[in-house]
C-alpha cells in the first residue's frame, strides 16, 4: 500500500498525530510541524472539522472548547504547504462531511477516527473520494469492523482494499493501558481482511509502539506536543515530546532494519566470526611423527582450524610427518600437504 509515495511494504510510516495539540493557534501548528520534521517522522496527521457538524452545543462546555480549538480550512491548506516543504506527508482526520470536502485538494489519504467507525455515512462519502483511507477501531467490535470495512469496500474505488484501506488497531482510551492495549490484534486484523495494518498509540511510552512495529504495523501514530507540562488539554499528556518522539523514529528505524526478511540464512557479520565458534578437529593426545591418527586420536574444539567438523576423513588414516601436543589443531601441513 502506497501513502503519497510512501511504500508501507518497505518502510514503515512514522505519523506524529499533532490532532487539536496546538489549541486553535496556526503558529503553533506551525511550530509543531516544523519540530515533527526536525524529529524525523513521515507525516503529520491534524483534526479538521466544523463545530456544529462535530458536537452539540448543547454540551456547552465542549462546544466552547472545540471551537476555540478549531483552524480554518484555509489554514489546514497553509499547513499542509508548509509540511510538504519540510518533506512531510499531510493528512487529517475530517469529522465532518464538509470538513472532508475541504481536504479533498490537499491530502493525500483520509483518516478516520475511532470514534466515527460506526458514522457510515462518513465512510461512504469518504470512500468515494478514491483516496486511501485509513481507519481506527479503538472500541470497535469484530462485527462493527466488518460492517465498517462493508462500507468502504462498497463505496471505494474498484481495487482490491488491499490497495487503499489501512486498519489500525487503537484502544480508545487517553491514556490507554499497557494490559489493554491488545497488540495482538494487530495480526489478527490483518489476517481476517487482508489489507495493511497500523497501530494507534495512546499509551505513555513507546514500548507498545515498537512492539507493534515487531508484530507487523506498517503504520504508527503517536500524539506529537512541544511540551506537557502546564498544559490542561488532556492531549498533551499522552503525547511524545520532540526529543521523545525522534528517539521513537531511531528505535522503529532500528527495529525494521534487526526484523530482516524472515529468510534464515548466514549473514555477512556471521561469516567473518563464524570459524572463532564452529569447532575443528584437533589431536586428543600427545603424537609422535610417523604415527597414523585414528578416529580414537581426534576431537573437536575451537576454533575450526583448517579441518572443520564434517572433515573427519580427511584426517583418519593419515601419517603426522611432526610432533603434536594434545589439543593441537590439526594442520594441513601436519600431513605433509603444501599450503
Amino acid at each position: 500500500m502506497y501513502i503519497a509515495e510512501h511504500n508501507l511494504a518497505e518502510k514503515v510510516l512514522i505519523v506524529a498525530e499533532i490532532g487539536v495539540n496546538h489549541e486553535g493557534s496556526f503558529e503553533t501548528a506551525r511550530m509543531l510541524v516544523e519540530k515533527a520534521a526536525e524529529a524525523g517522522v513521515d507525516a503529520v496527521k491534524f483534526q479538521t472539522y466544523l463545530p456544529e457538524e462535530y458536537v452539540t452545543a448543547a454540551d456547552k462546555e465542549r462546544f466552547a472548547r472545540v471551537t476555540r480549538f478549531a483552524l480554518s480550512f484555509d489554514e489546514f491548506r497553509r499547513l499542509a504547504d508548509i509540511a510538504t516543504a519540510l518533506g512531510l506527508i499531510f493528512f487529517s482526520t475530517p469529522l465532518g462531511l464538509q470538513s472532508a470536502d475541504a481536504l479533498e485538494a490537499f491530502v493525500p489519504v483520509y483518516k478516520i477516527s475511532s470514534g466515527d467507525l460506526t458514522y457510515h455515512r462518513l465512510l461512504a462519502h469518504i470512500a468515494a473520494k478514491g483516496k486511501p483511507v485509513i481507519l481506527s477501531t479503538g472500541g470497535a467490535t469484530v462485527k462493527e469492523i466488518d460492517a465498517a470495512v462493508e462500507v468502504l469496500r462498497r463505496h471505494g474505488p474498484d481495487r482490491p482494499l488491499s490497495e487503499w484501506l489501512l486498519l489500525n488497531q487503537c484502544v480508545a482510551c487517553y491514556p490507554a493501558p499497557a494490559e489493554e492495549v491488545n497488540l495482538r490484534a494487530i495480526p489478527f486484523l490483518r489476517e481476517r481482511y487482508g489489507v495493511t495494518v497500523g497501530y494507534s498509540d495512546h499509551t505513555l511510552s513507546n514500548a507498545a509502539c515498537i512492539a507493534a512495529v515487531a508484530l507487523g504495523a506498517r503504520a504508527l501514530e503517536k500524539h506529537f506536543t512541544d511540551r506537557k507540562t502546564g498544559r490542561d488539554f488532556h492531549d498533551h499528556a499522552l503525547s511524545s515530546e520532540p526529543h521523545e518522539m525522534a528517539r521513537l523514529v531511531q528505535d522503529v528505524r532500528e527495529v525494521e532494519a534487526a526484523l530482516g526478511t524472515g529468510e534464515k540464512r548466514r549473514t555477512p557479520c556471521e561469516e567473518v566470526g563464524l570459524p572463532r565458534l564452529r569447532r575443528g578437529i584437533a589431536v586428543r593426545r600427545d603424537m609422535r611423527a610417523g604415527e597414523t591418527l585414528t578416529a580414537d586420536d581426534i576431537t573437536w574444539l575451537r576454533p575450526q582450524g583448517e579441518f572443520p567438523i564434517g572433515a573427519e576423513e580427511q584426517v583418519i588414516g593419515r601419517t603426522l610427518i611432526r610432533d603434536l601436543p594434545a589439543g593441537h589443531l590439526i594442520r594441513r601441513k601436519d600431513l605433509g600437504e603444501e599450503r
